[in-house]
């Protein structure tokens, strides 16, 4: 998945780590305060759908020992996630989800 995170009027680049249907974690540039808003530009990898989300930090970590270009670990919270987003979110898990049973179960055929 693609991440572009937009805060104070520039664009940051950041790595997607996890996502579910009521936010996501990420890696980024520079530390954020909890509670503050960002809006979120991601694709979904498999059906390559775009979608704009706003959402609020609520947990931020120092990643020890990284000197990464992306130091910190953030989560934040979707705000006034549309449904139909919501939607797309939760069939691009389901769609993952089932890729990697499968994988599994031909590694154990």
């Amino acid at each position: 998945m693609l991440l572009q995170q937009e805060m104070m009027g520039h664009e940051a680049p950041a790595q997607l780590i996890c996502i579910s249907a009521g936010g996501l974690a990420f890696l980024g540039p520079e530390h954020l305060e909890p509670g503050t808003r960002l809006y979120l530009r991601f694709t979904l990898s498999e059906s390559m759908t775009a979608i704009g989300a706003e959402a609020a930090v609520c947990r931020i970590e120092r990643r020890a020992g990284v000197l990464s270009q992306n130091p910190y670990r953030i989560a934040a919270e979707f705000v006034g996630l549309r449904d139909a987003q919501t939607d797309l979110i939760v069939r691009h898990l389901l769609r993952s989800q089932a890729a990697r049973i499968r994988k599994v179960d031909d590694e154990h055929a």
